[in-house]
């Protein structure tokens, strides 16, 4: 295939682009939805400041869940690397970290407040480079 750079149009590439960032910035506000269990996303509170306090809540716990999926989908990528499988940029690119399936919401945790966090990869494992 000849790609004719005389053709080419930037407000094309501008739309998909554009399309991209809604559809990402959608995935993001359906997975604080889920976040934000119990009263459909509806916040009871009339005073902004509550309201205000209810979303930056919901934003944190979100960005918490969202930590916690790269985490561990970095370690599993670190893994199947060690064994010898290779990734691609477009593979590692379709991935996103607003899995819901694992997080159990109304489960009942112990918590172990003696046990030490492992430590972040951070896509390190995977690339090689240092973050």
């Amino acid at each position: 295939m000849i790609l004719n750079v005389s053709i080419w149009q930037p407000d094309l590439y501008f739309e998909g682009f554009k399309h991209f960032s809604c559809l990402y910035q959608e995935s993001y506000n359906r997975f604080t939805q889920w976040v934000a269990f119990g009263g459909d996303g509806v916040i009871s509170k009339n005073g902004r400041d509550e309201q205000r306090k209810c979303i930056k809540y919901n934003h944190l716990v979100s960005s918490l869940v969202i930590v916690h999926n790269v985490n561990a989908m970095t370690k599993v990528l670190a893994q199947l690397k060690a064994e010898g499988k290779e990734f691609t940029r477009e593979a590692l690119a379709a991935l996103a970290p607003y899995r819901t399936e694992h997080i159990n919401r109304f489960g009942d945790y112990t918590l172990n407040l003696e046990r030490k966090p492992g430590p972040l990869l951070l896509g390190s494992a995977i690339t090689g480079k240092t973050v």
